[in-house]
């Protein structure tokens, strides 16, 4: 059964659900007649279509059945938690949905760009178009301009200049102070006017006795200088103690057995010393003006040349003696890349040595260490000059 429902309708509405189910709520009429309060109120509504009119009145003539009471449902007890027991579970934080992002969102700001805002100056601040060039333009005006030198690249070829001049600077200054250390200390040399062969660090003079012999006065004062380790002792014989000139070198040789040909070739400037290296080396240097005369008469003079300068070789070996002419044997021995000429004694060390630095120097020493000082002193002179 189906109560009578009063159903209020409009136009153009299909009433559907006829077999539903219908509350208790529903006013249910004594008569098959509708009350007049729902008669007036169905004539005050619209008219409604005639479908509907058909099914308003079958729920009309649907006797007034009872309501069948709802079968009892069992209730089932739910567990109380207590309260201290219960754990509050966080819930999740919502993962943001990429797919909804999207490039018009209103919340997402546009990059600012120096065209959108002119764009909105020019559409909300009233400013136009050319009142933004102006200010561009001044403001250009007011900042400084930056310069950008071009970065200058150095020439390889100033750099070699400049390296060349250092070095030879460098080498001038090395040899103005080689040359003024080489100091003249004693006296009477340095009011002589005389040209050393090659440089000296100490000097001195020594006047010649018409009565005894140069050579003995001269190694005398050799056997006492002392110009230290490595240094050079220069000594200039003089003619008397007021003379600012050296004596011939002929003067010093009057006593000696020089060859003829050996004294013709002969040259005015010659050089007397010691070299101090393991002990004070002797020295004398000749220069002459023709090679050939002066070469042989060197080998003529080998064979006295031991009795002659042996005051000069005592001052390297004082134990030396004085021999027969013609016994003394020398040698062919290189030095310095120079084909020399020595002399040993019976122990068989060298206590003379002579050798031809070039085609007019002749360079007479005690030993090879002063010979090899020498030539290499001459090189070093002759390469500067």
């Amino acid at each position: 059964y189906v109560a009578r429902l009063p159903v209020h309708c409009h136009a153009g509405i299909d009433i559907v659900g006829t077999g539903m189910a219908l509350n208790n709520e529903f006013f249910e009429p004594e008569s098959g007649s509708v009350p007049q309060e729902r008669e007036q109120e169905a004539q005050e509504t619209e008219p409604i279509s005639a479908q509907a009119a058909m099914r308003l009145n079958a729920l009309q003539e649907i006797p007034n059945v009872p309501k069948a009471p709802r079968p009892p449902q069992p209730q089932t007890e739910t567990p109380q938690i207590p309260t201290s027991q219960k754990k509050e579970t966080p819930a999740p934080a919502p993962e943001p949905d990429a797919e909804k992002i999207s490039l018009n969102d209103p919340s997402i700001k546009p990059l600012r760009t120096f065209k959108s805002d002119a764009e909105e100056a020019v559409r909300y601040q009233n400013v136009s178009a050319v009142d933004i060039a102006v200010a561009e333009q001044k403001k250009r005006e007011r900042s400084t301009p930056i310069n950008y030198e071009n970065e200058k690249k150095s020439s390889p070829g100033l750099f070699i200049a400049g390296a060349i001049i250092l070095i030879l600077v460098l080498a001038g200054g090395w040899y103005f102070w080689f040359s003024s250390s080489q100091t003249k200390e004693s006296a009477p040399v340095s009011r002589t006017t005389v040209e050393t062969i090659i440089p000296y660090s100490k000097g001195s003079t020594v006047t010649l006795d018409s009565g005894s012999d140069p050579l003995s006065l001269i190694s005398a004062k050799l056997a006492v200088s002392n110009a230290g380790l490595g240094n050079v002792f220069a000594l200039i014989p003089v003619t008397d103690s007021a003379s600012t000139e050296q004596a011939p070198v002929l003067d010093i040789l009057k006593e000696t057995h020089v060859p003829d040909r050996l004294r013709r070739s002969l040259g005015q400037k010659y050089m007397l010393g010691t070299y101090t290296y393991d002990d004070n080396g002797p020295f004398l240097i000749l220069k002459n003006t023709f090679f050939q005369n002066a070469y042989a008469g060197m080998l003529e003079w080998e064979k006295d040349l031991r009795n002659d300068l042996l005051s000069l070789i005592h001052v390297s070996h004082p134990n030396e003696t004085a021999i027969e002419a013609n016994t003394d044997q020398f040698e062919d021995l290189v030095v310095s890349n120079i084909d020399a000429r020595v002399l040993k004694n019976a122990q068989g060390e060298i206590i003379l040595a002579y050798a031809f630095a070039d085609k007019d120097t002749i360079v007479i020493t005690t030993n090879t260490n002063a010979l090899k000082y020498i030539l290499d002193r001459l090189l070093t002179v002759r390469t500067i000059q």
